[in-house]
């Protein structure tokens, strides 16, 4: 397998922390399962000594997935963050339940088939409103239609009344949240004075205050970060890039750069960096630089050119990803689409495998910028509000980061409706 030098240096490091600065297109996680790989072969640790932490399902199937040749491999931990507090707290020997979907659901329909609840608000018609609640976030439905879907008094109801009783069941049968979760993991680790010996953590640059306490908590002999804070885009979910910047400046920290892009042809790389040198001093400097030679091609069109869009994907469907800002231009770009075979993908409703089934039909892919980050294609539109230069007095950080994820998803073409 080839290794760049940069990435060489990471994998083989005999630094005990180790924060590696990567760009896009770098091979991060190829470099953080192949250290796995080299510490169990090589260093002849325990597979049990070894805990990664992604933040999706999909990412820990992915480094699973390429560890499975690992002899081994099944003794570590490998998956998500809250995954991992559920495993610590389990031994705690707490009787708790955690708050999913399945579990809420029963709660509700426990408050409100009660006689003198159901004729207020029934259980049928709260399940309809959360239905409806989810279509709303997916873009699927206007938010006028949940405004008016319950009556005053069903809302009245419902969030004076209802979730106060429903509150007081979670108390009764200690159900916790996610958040509740890691607060009583982290008390818990730290109370019985446990250590690990080999933590990893993918994406460092979207965790949240409380997800670095636990991080920190793990008291870990060994710490391996990998992140990017280009494309740190889930800060209306908590996250804090400024966690990521202040550990590049942490003197126990040793900084491995990765900066050599093996996805995208010079003229995308050049756009990808000319759109976040807009943000100066808010971002670590790296300069990323292409390991392929070919020169790539960019074009801007006019967002209403729906002749020129069309024309552009009325042949080779499978080479094309279609990205848009938010769910709602990924429906409408639906309907525009028309008879051109095309698939709205998103990302959390689908398994490893699937996606990788999807991604080989010959269609082309609708998806959100947010559920493109990790994907590539060799050609991409970016559709929305994006602009090339956005002035200072109107400049946002985070819009500058999700186009900056959305040009570097193009190998070879990448087309702007703007």
């Amino acid at each position: 397998m080839f290794f760049s030098k940069e990435q060489k240096l990471a994998i083989e490091s005999k630094s005990k922390k180790i924060l590696v600065i990567a760009g896009a297109g770098s091979g991060k996680t190829k470099v953080l399962t192949e250290r796995i790989k080299r510490l169990i072969k090589e260093e002849k640790v325990p597979a049990h000594n070894i805990v990664a932490i992604t933040f999706t399902n999909l990412a820990a199937e992915e480094m699973k997935e390429r560890l499975k040749s690992v002899e081994g491999i099944g003794d570590a931990f490998i998956g998500t963050i809250h995954s991992f507090a559920n495993k610590i707290y389990k031994t705690s020997g707490v009787n708790y339940k955690l708050l999913v979907p399945e579990v809420e659901q029963k709660i509700y329909h426990e408050v409100l088939s009660k006689r003198e609840n159901k004729e207020k608000l029934s259980f049928r018609k709260w399940m309809s409103f959360k239905d409806l609640k989810q279509k709303v976030e997916q873009g699927k439905e206007s938010e006028f239609r949940l405004r008016d879907f319950l009556k005053p008094s069903e809302t009245n109801f419902l969030f004076n009344v209802v979730k106060k009783e429903v509150k007081r069941i979670y108390k009764r049968d200690n159900i916790i949240d996610f958040e509740e979760l890691l607060k009583h993991a982290l008390e818990y680790f730290k109370n019985i004075g446990a250590k690990l010996e080999h933590l990893f953590v993918d994406e460092v640059q979207d965790i949240g205050n409380l997800e670095y306490e636990f991080i920190k908590t793990l008291n870990a002999e060994n710490y391996f970060l990998v992140g990017d804070d280009f494309q740190s885009l889930y800060a209306f979910k908590g996250g804090n890039v400024n966690i990521f910047k202040t550990l590049a400046k942490d003197k126990e920290f040793d900084n491995y750069y990765l900066t050599k892009n093996f996805r995208c042809s010079k003229k995308i790389i050049d756009l990808g960096t000319k759109i976040i040198s807009q943000l100066g001093t808010q971002v670590i400097h790296k300069e990323i630089v292409p390991h392929r030679s070919n020169e790539g091609f960019i074009k801007v069109h006019s967002k209403g050119d729906f002749e020129t869009l069309l024309n552009l994907l009325s042949k080779n469907y499978k080479d094309w990803f279609l990205l848009t800002r938010t769910n709602k231009e990924a429906y409408d770009l639906c309907n525009v689409l028309g008879m051109i075979p095309h698939i709205f993908i998103r990302k959390a409703d689908y398994s490893l495998s699937e996606i990788k089934t999807l991604l080989s039909m010959d269609k082309v892919k609708i998806l959100t910028v947010h559920s493109s980050k990790g994907l590539e294609s060799k050609k991409v539109i970016l559709y929305g509000n994006f602009p090339i230069y956005a002035p200072n007095y109107i400049r946002n950080v985070d819009e500058r980061k999700v186009m900056y994820v959305g040009i570097t998803r193009a190998e070879d073409e990448l087309h702007i409706f703007n």
